[in-house]
């Protein structure tokens, strides 16, 4: 996806221009087209910190899913239920989005084909699962799976962001209790110490060496910061491989490796069974879903396992294999193999990690916050011992 700036003339004749995303000049002339514009002229924009379009929010996109479902369900045509969404004020900040599905579906397109124009909001696992629903004639049924699958993307981020909003408003507060501290409170006892006329402890020396260099070098200080905090992001996201292997080093973290398991065994057992519900083979939905994961580890593991799978092996063997599945999710996978059930046990299987991953979030955000404290005191503690050492040992000599 890439930014162009091009300029064009609308319908009454009258010079516009813009910027806009597209995957090249041909979907962008498509696209003004579709509002009435004709394109003269478009240049890609050379740099920018993003080339992705601002995606769909899932709590609202959720809604619209579930509610054309109900539609479907209800009997209404599929164009007509789009002209209703479009219609409906509850979604008017996807309304742009449903008016593109609206009018290419009219068109003659299918619905998954017009969710695939929409990169920003279906990603092509989700498009996929539309495609099977409509092939197989279970479309409603396909997309009220779609919509619980963001509910629950939802409600797992929520807890995510719960249990890990004290311990970060915690740090926040001792790093700016801290730098408070080093500009404006070490250097009135900086004064207080140049009239000992004595040594001063190490400790005392090395925090007023700090509070001095970064009074000195502060706004440098926090510009290399940010630069060196946007240079790793941007590598992070162009170098795979890097990716990979951090991905691969916090699964082997204790606590959070556990629990970065859990949340990919989460999403690949929902998704695998939706996608056998929608009546598609074991090795293509593996290797479909696959892209999607959201660790590359995980992902590395389901594309070798669709491989070993096509070569006559088990799903579960290849899964033990990996060392990367929890020990209870292999069993019923097993078991689901065995006797022919396999869409029923992922399914149990994915309630039964979505509590237990809900048990680990609780865990964790009860483990988080006492460190945190504990790390704030003793952060802010050790500076208050530095900056009172001198006079208590001042004190003991008089």
């Amino acid at each position: 996806m890439h930014v162009f700036h091009w300029q064009g003339i609308n319908r009454r004749g009258q010079a516009c221009r813009g910027k806009d995303f597209a995957p090249d000049i041909a979907q962008l002339r498509a696209h003004l087209a579709q509002q009435g514009v004709t394109l003269l002229k478009a240049k890609p924009r050379r740099w920018t910190l993003s080339y992705k379009k601002p995606g769909c929010k899932h709590q609202p996109l959720q809604q619209v899913l579930d509610d054309c479902a109900d539609l479907l369900t209800a009997g209404i045509p599929l164009t007509e239920t789009l002209a209703l969404m479009v219609q409906n004020p509850e979604h008017k900040t996807l309304r742009n989005m449903l008016i593109t599905l609206r009018d290419r579906v009219m068109a003659g397109q299918s619905l998954a084909q017009a969710m695939a124009a929409e990169p920003q909001c279906f990603k092509p696992l989700a498009v996929h699962w539309v495609q099977a629903g409509e092939q197989s004639g279970t479309l409603s049924k396909v997309l009220k799976r779609l919509a619980r699958h963001l509910q629950r993307r939802v409600e797992a981020r929520a807890r995510l962001q719960k249990a890990l909003q004290y311990p970060v408003l915690v740090v926040a507060l001792g790093i700016i209790v801290s730098i408070v501290m080093l500009i404006f409170v070490v250097p009135q006892f900086e004064l207080l110490f140049q009239d000992f006329g004595a040594d001063l402890p190490t400790l005392t020396v090395k925090l007023l060496a700090l509070s001095e260099a970064l009074q000195t070098h502060g706004p440098r200080l926090a510009l290399a910061i940010i630069s060196l905090v946007m240079l790793s992001v941007g590598i992070y996201r162009r170098y795979a491989r890097l990716r990979y292997h951090l991905h691969r080093a916090m699964l082997r973290t204790p606590l959070i490796g556990r629990f970065l398991a859990y949340q990919a065994t989460t999403q690949f057992a929902h998704t695998l069974t939706s996608l056998l519900q929608a009546g598609m083979p074991l090795t293509a939905a593996l290797m479909l879903m696959t892209p999607g994961m959201n660790n590359l580890v995980f992902q590395e593991t389901l594309r070798q396992t669709a491989a070993d799978i096509t070569q006559g092996h088990s799903f579960a063997a290849c899964l033990r294999n990996s060392r990367h599945f929890p020990q209870h999710a292999i069993s019923l996978i097993s078991l689901g193999e065995q006797t022919g059930t396999l869409g029923i046990m992922l399914e149990r299987l994915a309630t039964l990690i979505d509590q237990r991953q809900a048990s680990q979030t609780e865990r964790l955000s009860q483990l988080i916050e006492p460190v945190s404290m504990l790390l704030l005191g003793a952060l802010v503690g050790t500076m208050v011992v530095a900056l009172y050492l001198p006079i208590i040992q001042l004190g003991t000599v008089l």
